[in-house]
């Protein structure tokens, strides 16, 4: 972390890429995630990870936060998954909701994924054929236990700092308690 002051505009932009060699995923149809089904909240929220996406670099003075993107994607996925059963729409989950759409929008630009998919899926029959083209991914699970690690080490600073603020567990069953941190110094960067 020696590279960035972490103060204003002097930050790394990306969590360093400790990425393991990507991974072949077969987009298919599913009857996972969608409303009204009970147990679809509960999928949305086992995709996020400890702390909700959250990331934490320490500074002279404290802690710099940020979110990962991918997990605020996620975030914004569920917004309008929730807003498929919500009625009325109040004018500030609106302004949400468009700013989860431009958000997808421009993230989807920006990933540009170019694999072909074969003919017009429009016309493809979805339950005589329920998977789509193979796409080259990245294995985000490294992911997942970097961010909570971050966010028990930041639990932990909390603690022995008698510092509170509000939790930000996911629903996810964590197997790992505070007292579980390692003590050796983990350098991400």
């Amino acid at each position: 972390m020696s590279k960035y002051s972490l103060k204003g505009e002097d930050f790394p932009r990306f969590l360093p890429n400790k990425l393991p060699s990507p991974v072949l995923m077969k987009i298919e149809e599913t009857v996972h995630y969608l409303p009204p089904y009970p147990e679809a909240e509960t999928e949305w929220i086992y995709n996020s990870p400890l702390g909700t996406g959250s990331y934490r670099f320490e500074t002279d003075s404290g802690h710099r936060l940020f979110f990962v993107m991918l997990f605020h994607q996620f975030h914004c996925l569920r917004r309008i998954e929730n807003a498929f059963n919500t009625a009325p729409i109040d004018d500030k989950e609106w302004w949400h909701l468009e700013h989860c759409y431009h958000l997808l929008r421009q993230t989807t630009l920006c990933e540009a994924d170019m694999t072909l998919e074969e003919g017009d899926f429009v016309k493809r029959n979805f339950t005589e054929r329920p998977f789509g083209a193979v796409h080259v991914c990245r294995d985000w699970d490294w992911l997942y236990d970097e961010i909570g690690y971050n966010y028990l080490h930041w639990r932990r600073y909390m603690r022995n700092n008698n510092l509170t603020a509000p939790e930000f567990l996911s629903s996810r069953e964590c197997k790992m308690t505070l007292d579980d941190l390692p003590t050796f110094e983990h350098d991400i960067m």
